[in-house]
């Protein structure tokens, strides 16, 4: 049986942080190759080339600090081509002219180096050029020590094999997306609070993939408590937990570069086994939340705070609430992990902790009301009352029967359309207390019913109003609002999307009002509990 809750849901979510991957080995996102030969050129045979990444095409490159860049291109024939490039012996590649370059391998001092071979067929020796028009490298943290992220090129170049005159020219274009920050997470195997000598594992992950370098996790600032990769891109620690609060991050360092990457901060709270501190709450039972707002405050009283100067700190978990003695708790369905934590001014001090307090908050279970009023005063007053907690839960019909699963009127071929649902709405009065009672009217108007994603038109909402058992000491003519159809029942009603009248009148005293209600929900919608807000408006002239 499906049920429809007239209530008010929260919903918390805890999100994750997790390394983003990307591959080692640099392969362009765009990248071009173009090559003209001369005849008698010994590499290109005098035939042209283009080769691209968009022809399926595989490039490759490494950009190394030292100022020497490597392409390999594996064509989709299965050809095979090498492109090296690189700068005097000290220098770094930059755009400009690079004159008189000879064969890859040590050059004399002030000599550029270069070699284009393929398809089998390379220089015995070689004397060429090259020219970089545009040159962009990314941050030279990524990757092992001496290799570069390359964002863009263009180069064009000019070799000659054997000393002789045909030659072999090209131009290389390569464009890659700027490179993504370094970024380090931080999270440990259990939540806090824990209990002292518990044993936990703290992980640091890194991104993007094939960040190097050396990788510590540091506990309350100074002191390394492990690091390095055990896995790729991810620092492990273990860790056996001491009372009190402890702050871990993670940091990267790398010896050749001044630069240094941190973690955000995690804190662990963590229970002594002996307890020193005596903690309790109030109310101690645990308690609902006293409105829609879901949030309550209790209050903490702590015994057996040393005697000297330090801080004291009531913690839910890991999330500090201050010292109290008044906290603040969210309805949660798992209970509040409450633990008190004294902090020494004296760092040679310990800390010591209560033991771990659980505490539960629970939902409000209300109906929301709003009440409007425009009018000036008048002596008296005119007052909407709904009984603390009211709520109405309705309840299906049985779908096998007619009434539970009825045929639309409209529908020729007979077809039974809707689920039935209904229930009674109590709990409702209007006092009037002004003397000269100029009237007044209840309307009532429903929100949509939502069930997770799926939402159902609140025109699928009927009511009948009806006057309580016990309905009131009410003077004067109290006249019940007309019934209104479930939309799924009659095509041409509102249903409670529109607001509908459940009752006016005048005359001094108080009305009990109630109404029965009926849900009809398309027998196509999602199984589960559905969930509206039914708004009273009392309105008087």
């Amino acid at each position: 049986m499906r049920s429809a809750r007239m209530a008010v849901a929260v919903v918390v979510a805890a999100g994750l942080l997790g390394p983003v991957q990307i591959a080692h080995a640099q392969e362009a996102s765009a990248a071009i190759i173009t090559m003209t030969s001369d005849p008698g050129d010994a590499v290109g045979l005098g035939q042209g080339y283009e080769l691209s990444r968009a022809a399926g095409d595989q490039i490759t490159f490494s950009f190394r600090n030292d100022g020497i860049l490597y392409m390999t291109v594996q064509t989709a024939g299965g050809q095979q081509w090498g492109l090296d490039f690189s700068a005097p012996a000290g220098q770094q590649l930059r755009p400009g002219v690079y004159a008189n370059a000879v064969g890859r391998g040590p050059t004399a001092p002030g000599v550029p180096g270069m070699n284009v071979s393929g398809l089998g067929r390379g220089c015995n020796t070689l004397t060429g050029s090259f020219t970089i028009e545009n040159l962009v490298p990314g941050p030279v943290a990524y990757y092992a020590p001496n290799l570069n992220y390359l964002q863009s090129l263009d180069l064009s170049f000019e070799q000659h094999c054997d000393g002789l005159e045909p030659a072999l020219r090209g131009h290389i274009h390569i464009a890659e997306p700027p490179a993504p920050p370094i970024t380090i997470g931080i999270a440990a195997s259990r939540p806090s609070p824990m209990t002292a000598g518990e044993e936990f594992i703290i992980t640091a992950p890194t991104a993007p993939a094939g960040v190097t370098g050396s990788l510590n996790i540091i506990y309350d600032g100074f002191l390394r408590v492990g690091g390095g990769y055990s896995a790729p891109n991810v620092g492990t620690a273990y860790v056996v937990a001491n009372a009190g609060v402890h702050h871990y991050v993670a940091e990267l360092v790398r010896d050749d570069l001044p630069a240094r990457w941190t973690s955000p901060e995690l804190i662990v709270v963590t229970a002594s086994r002996t307890p020193t501190l005596a903690m309790t709450v109030q109310p101690g039972s645990g308690l609902s939340a006293p409105d829609s707002s879901n949030r309550a405050t209790v209050t903490v009283a702590v015994a057996g705070v040393p005697a000297e100067p330090g801080e004291l700190h009531i913690y839910d978990g890991n999330v500090d609430l201050g010292s109290g003695p008044a906290v603040t708790l969210a309805a949660q369905e798992t209970p509040h992990q409450l633990v008190a934590v004294f902090v020494p001014a004296d760092p040679s001090h310990p800390q010591v902790t209560s033991a771990i307090v659980p505490y539960v908050v629970r939902p409000c279970a209300c109906i929301p009301v709003r009440a409007q009023n425009d009018t000036p005063p008048y002596a008296g007053s005119l007052t909407l009352s709904v009984a603390a907690g009211t709520r109405t839960t309705l309840t299906q019909l049985d779908p096998a029967t007619p009434a539970g699963h009825p045929a639309q009127a409209t529908d020729p071929t007979g077809h039974r359309h809707a689920w039935v649902f209904s229930g009674h709405l109590t709990g409702v009065s209007v006092t009037e207390t002004r003397p000269d009672h100029p009237g007044w009217i209840l309307t009532g108007q429903a929100d949509g019913f939502v069930n997770g994603a799926a939402t159902l038109p609140a025109a699928n909402l009927g009511w009948r109003p009806a006057f309580e058992a016990d309905r009131g000491d009410a003077e004067g003519a109290i006249v019940l609002g007309a019934g209104v159809a479930s939309q799924l029942a009659d095509a041409s009603s509102p249903g409670l999307g529109a607001a509908a009248a459940l009752a006016g009148g005048g005359g001094l005293g108080t009305v009990r009002l109630g109404a029965d209600l009926e849900l009809r929900m398309p027998d196509t919608a999602p199984t589960g509990h559905y969930t509206s807000v039914l708004t009273l408006t009392l309105i008087s002239p």
